[in-house]
């Protein structure tokens, strides 16, 4: 059973839209966990696993 996210909807839509605009990993601490956005356009040109690189924190 999954849970729900500490953010709202809003940042969600915020914080995937940086994802895509920068072309970057954005990871989000919240209180369950750590979420990673990972951006379609980098899944699709990556040859190599994406846990090997380095996410953008803000």
């Amino acid at each position: 059973m999954s849970r729900p996210l500490a953010i709202t909807n809003r940042q969600a839509k915020t914080l995937i839209k940086a994802a895509t605009e920068g072309n970057a990993i954005v990871e989000v601490e919240t209180e369950i966990g750590i979420v990673r956005l990972i951006p379609a356009s980098l899944v699709a040109k990556s040859d190599k696993k994406l846990d090997d690189e380095r996410p953008m924190k803000f």
